[in-house]
């Protein structure tokens, strides 16, 4: 099996809750994933259901839930992002539940072994982290930085995310060097701006022609 591409990926911000979801999408973004941790499940399960009924309501809309496949399924989400642990964890028959319900899928990797053992799912992307150093999440695993992640797209034809660490002056370079994604948490989320921060990046991807 195979699962299905999305469409023109581009700047991917990760947010945990349904009014940035909205903020993201009523400022021209196409993907946005929800990552809540720590939630109850009731939370979770209503700010899924609030981010689909908002993502319904802007054209092409991509939006993504991370880790909680099973909630995805249930909610009608366009797609989910699941870690190594998440995939590790995924009986065949999860797998074949997850394809079957039309769910892009997503899987994060952070080197090669890990990188082909993802392959192995044929997921909608790839995402490539860490990029650059982030405090966001603490990760055993070098950065690839942007000349790493040239070489990762040299080789491979899938679709591909750059992740961590990402800013608006570093990402430019990953654009450059072939990012068809670029997903962005602090660099947007923190921001005193996240509203003009987001158009930033999305005249930076127009610029590029991505």
């Amino acid at each position: 099996m195979k699962f299905p591409l999305c469409d023109e990926i581009g700047i991917y911000p990760i947010v945990d809750n349904s009014y940035l979801v909205e903020l993201m999408f009523k400022n021209g973004v196409k993907t946005v994933q929800l990552r809540i941790k720590n939630a109850e499940k009731s939370h979770l399960r209503d700010e899924i259901e609030k981010s689909v009924q908002i993502s319904k309501k802007y054209l092409n809309s991509q939006f993504f839930v991370n880790d909680e496949w099973e909630l995805a399924i249930e909610c009608g989400v366009f797609g989910v992002h699941l870690g190594q642990e998440d995939v590790e964890n995924l009986l065949p028959e999860n797998i074949e539940q997850i394809y079957k319900s039309g769910l892009r899928l997503g899987i994060s990797t952070h080197n090669w072994e890990e990188i082909n053992h993802a392959l192995k799912f044929n997921p909608s992307y790839l995402a490539i982290g860490p990029i650059f150093p982030t405090k966001s999440k603490d990760l055993p695993y070098e950065c690839h930085g942007v000349d790493g992640f040239k070489k990762i797209r040299e080789k491979l034809d899938c679709p591909l995310v750059a992740i961590a660490g990402i800013n608006l002056e570093n990402g430019v370079d990953l654009i450059k060097a072939g990012a068809n994604g670029i997903a962005i948490m602090s660099d947007i989320t923190k921001h005193s701006n996240p509203e003009r921060r987001v158009r930033d990046w999305i005249e930076i991807f127009c610029t590029k022609n991505l």
